[in-house]
């Protein structure tokens, strides 16, 4: 896990298509020092896909 008492910042995001119409995000993240952290997740649409990997940056344990 990366510390991080200044807040993280959009670094990159990528979508992709599969053969099951569902959509792959996978979108990193950076802080102040510049570490980065990448999550990846599937959802019926881009936007979806792209929430519920950001969910999983705010909800891992």
């Amino acid at each position: 896990m990366v510390e991080n008492p200044e807040g993280f910042h959009f670094d990159d995001l990528q979508l992709q298509t599969h053969a099951d119409n569902d959509i792959e995000a996978l979108v990193s993240l950076a802080n102040m020092d510049g570490e980065k952290v990448e999550f990846n997740a599937t959802g019926q649409g881009s936007v979806e896909a792209i929430f519920n990997a950001i969910d999983k940056f705010f909800n891992q344990s």
